[in-house]
């Protein structure tokens, strides 16, 4: 996925320090920090 948004910034969760915190509380970190935030179920 980092391949195909060249020119933006693209981090993970982990890299934020956010590596344990659940959906609701993720979206709630990121929705004022990134215009597009993608997410991945693991399970």
């Amino acid at each position: 996925m980092r391949r195909l948004l060249t020119g933006h910034e693209c981090t993970t969760a982990q890299k934020r320090g956010w590596g344990g915190v659940k959906n609701g509380d993720l979206i709630r970190l990121a929705e004022g920090e990134f215009d597009l935030f993608i997410t991945s179920d693991q399970g």
